[in-house]
This record gives structure tokens, sequence and C-alpha cells, in this order.
């Protein structure tokens, strides 16, 4: 009798453990690195794309956001750069309103934009 009772505490214990670390996992995923589509923009040929994605949640609660860029060549499936950097926009998320981009012949010129930052510009080459 007193094993059995053992094992009933000794499993519910374990079972309380495994879902605190899921619900910490998830926490961890959601605010660290939990990838968010903010947006795409299509070069005039259809050609090309750049790719914006929120990574995580901004930093709470005035801080930077991480932002990863991708330039994909659509015709190849190939991705040309991936740009790995963040802006400081108040806390804020990522969205149309932080990023400008114009299409050259042979290369894209990436402007991001965050109300406590200089306009950062990313030039990436298209072949």
């Amino acid at each position: 009798m007193k094993k059995k009772i053992i094992i009933a505490i000794i499993s519910t214990f374990s079972a309380g453990v495994v879902l605190i670390a899921a619900c910490i996992g998830w926490f961890v995923y959601n605010d660290e690195y939990k990838l968010t589509l903010a947006g795409t923009e299509n070069s005039p040929d259809g050609k090309y794309a750049v790719v914006f994605q929120m990574v995580g949640s901004p930093d709470w609660p005035f801080g930077s956001t991480a932002v990863r860029i991708t330039v994909k060549d659509i015709n190849n499936k190939k991705k040309l750069k991936v740009i790995n950097t963040s802006i400081h926009n108040d806390g804020g998320v990522l969205s149309k309103y932080n990023w400008d981009v114009l299409w050259q012949d042979e290369s894209v010129k990436i402007i991001l934009k965050g109300s406590e930052q200089k306009d950062a510009v990313h030039i990436v080459m298209l072949y």
C-alpha cells in the first residue's frame, strides 16, 4: 500500500515538473526564437522577394526588436542573403512602417527605420 502511494506521489510530482518545463519552454520559444512574418516586398519583375520577419518579441518594456530580412531569388528558389539585425522602435513590433525597399537594376536597397534610431541601410546584390 505504501509503495502505491509513493509511486502516485512521484508520478504526480513528475507530471507537474514536465508541465512546468513545457510552459517555460513555450514562453522562451515565443519570446526569443519564434519567427513572425511582418511582410514581403516583391521586385517589379517578380523574380526576387524581400521577406521581413520579427524574431521573438520586442524587449520589454521599450527595447529593441530582433529582425530577420531574407532576400530570395524566387525563380531559382534560393536565399541570396539573410540579414539578422534589430530596430529600436520604442518596444514596438516590426511592421510595414519600419522599412522601405528600393529595387535597382542589380541590387536591392533595404532601409530599416525605427523611432529611436537613424535609418539603417542594407544593399544586397541580386546575382
